[in-house]
């Protein structure tokens, strides 16, 4: 079981890797000027699932909760470059997750901006996006400084969990009753997420009510949903575990097994819907296969 974890959270890996350096490549070389002040907000999508597919790729993890603590079992390369490595990797990981999350919220509310409001500068955006990033730059600090002995965590392991042969395991961790920074840290990562996609929601809301008259708003819809899928059921399933209304040692693998999947879907939702990048692409398959465009068009059609 755990080579078919691996397995699968590498495949996801390397194709968000390829997809969303793909999907740069579009952003920088192939977007039309309208896209100019909206392209920031991809990029930054963009390169936060490129550290957050990587750290997770790197590290591998196996996450086990426990009472007061938490241990993180590197199964990856990083295993390989000893404890510290491992940890720090498992911060990178929960921070570009948390940016990522804190971020989902702003695409939206640009969307609906420039329908009520005059457009921002590309300056405004990323002074905006700067802002936004001191909150997980502010987390990441924090949970630097909370790591706990990894000696003591393997020892607390050994006491709460005797049935689990850890040896030979690369293992980190942090208790929250040794590090008073780790429950502030982790709660600052987790309780935000319910309030920030009610934005989303209210954003999505408003912005479909604006495109009814011209749009089917499917796109909107579909990124709304990613995180219904990808980001609160490993969440979910990680509390339940946690408070052990369920006891199933999958769940251990499950949670960032459920988050690989977040930066291949976004990259693929983004390219298909933004109307430019979809045909760049049509046009290299049509050029590629040596098919004709439709008579009297130079376009290939696209979603709406």
């Amino acid at each position: 079981f755990v080579l078919i974890v691996l397995y699968y959270r590498y495949t996801t890996g390397g194709l968000a890797f390829f997809l969303n350096f793909f999907f740069l490549f579009l952003i920088i070389f192939k977007s039309p000027p309208s896209l100019t002040p909206y392209k920031i907000f991809l990029a930054n999508s963009a390169i936060t699932d490129l550290v957050f597919s990587m750290s997770t790729t790197f590290l591998q993890c196996r996450l086990i909760p426990n009472k007061w603590a938490f241990a993180y079992i590197s199964l990856g390369p990083a295993r390989f470059f000893g404890e510290q490595v491992s940890y720090y990797s498992y911060v990178l990981q929960l921070h570009s997750l948390f940016y990522l999350f804190l971020c989902f919220p702003l695409s939206f509310g640009f969307r609906y901006w420039i329908l009520v409001r005059p457009m921002p500068t590309m300056k405004q955006i990323m002074q905006l996006l700067l802002c936004v990033w001191l909150l997980p730059l502010a987390q990441l600090i924090c949970f630097v400084n909370s790591q706990s002995d990894s000696n003591a965590i393997r020892e607390y392991l050994k006491e709460n969990k005797p049935q689990y042969n850890l040896t030979g395991y690369v293992i980190t961790g942090n208790h929250m009753l040794w590090q008073p920074l780790t429950p502030i840290t982790l709660a600052s990562i987790v309780l935000p997420m319910f309030p920030i996609y009610v934005v989303v929601i209210y954003f999505h809301r408003k912005v479909h009510q604006f495109l009814d008259r011209r749009d089917s708003g499917l796109a909107l819809t579909i990124q709304a949903s990613l995180p219904l899928f990808f980001v609160f059921p490993p969440i979910t399933v990680y509390l339940l575990y946690h408070l052990e209304f369920i006891e199933f040692t999958i769940v251990e693998y499950l949670v960032y097994t459920l988050f690989s999947c977040m930066p291949v879907a976004s990259p693929c939702v983004s390219i298909y819907f933004i109307r430019p990048y979809y045909m760049w692409i049509m046009r290299q398959r049509n050029k590629m296969l040596r098919i004709p465009p439709p008579e009297g068009s130079t376009n290939v059609g696209g979603p709406k």
